[in-house]
């Protein structure tokens, strides 16, 4: 549990910071000291729900993104190509920017965080590592993370290329597209279904249509 702990305020000492804000800040708005802010930020308390919400409302993120640490070292060792030198860090995007955050406790790893800027642009993160894997010759593993999630996990070799060890992004799309395909299907087999969709479209242009929908629509309300 202490370990968790740890991790937990780790994570919430990185997005305060990458929000802009002092423990004093957000400690007032959350309605705690800084005192305790430090220690939960130290690991050695951990906040109530109540004021886990608190916390997560004051600093925009969900839940779950807080409890999402070292995602690039976990996945790293799912391939099993862990432990071969690589510096690995998590990259979370706030905006058109993402901010780093070491996912191990290699020396060498912090040094090159600190050498580096912490906030890089989207459009530049790619390059960015490939530059750090060349000069420190040695492969960098970053996980990206957006809104709690992570959604690619991406090796950086010192020889220029890139390999993505995973790609929720394009998994998500694959199951969407597979959700739609049945959908449509089941869809395809009931005529009041095929009917209704279809005086939805022919609403779009037809006030009678839009009515006639409306009407229909609010019967469904109404045995619902």
């Amino acid at each position: 549990m202490s370990e968790l702990r740890k991790l937990f305020g780790k994570k919430v000492q990185f997005v305060r910071k990458a929000r802009g804000m002092t423990q004093i800040e957000l400690g007032e708005k959350v309605g705690i000291t800084q005192r305790q802010l430090t220690r939960i930020e130290c690991g050695t308390s951990f906040p109530s729900s109540e004021l886990l919400e608190r916390i997560c409302l004051c600093l925009d993120v969900p839940i779950k993104q807080l409890f999402d640490f070292s995602l690039a070292v976990n996945e790293v060792k799912a391939t099993g190509t862990y432990g071969g030198g690589n510096y690995t860090y998590n990259a979370i995007k706030f905006g058109d920017v993402f901010k780093l955050e070491l996912a191990d406790k290699n020396e060498t790893s912090q040094k090159i965080l600190k050498g580096n800027n912490k906030e890089i642009a989207c459009d530049a993160i790619d390059t960015k590592f490939l530059q750090i894997a060349k000069k420190s010759n040695k492969p960098v593993s970053v996980a990206y993370q957006d809104g709690g999630e992570t959604f690619r996990v991406t090796i950086y070799f010192p020889d220029g290329s890139t390999k993505n060890l995973k790609d929720i992004g394009n998994q998500n799309k694959d199951e969407k597209k597979k959700n739609l395909l049945e959908l449509i299907e089941n869809i395809s087999l009931d005529s009041q279904k095929i009917k209704f969709i279809e005086l939805a479209v022919e609403a779009l242009t037809d006030n009678d249509k839009l009515c006639k929908l409306k009407n229909q629509v609010d019967g469904m309300c109404i045995r619902l």
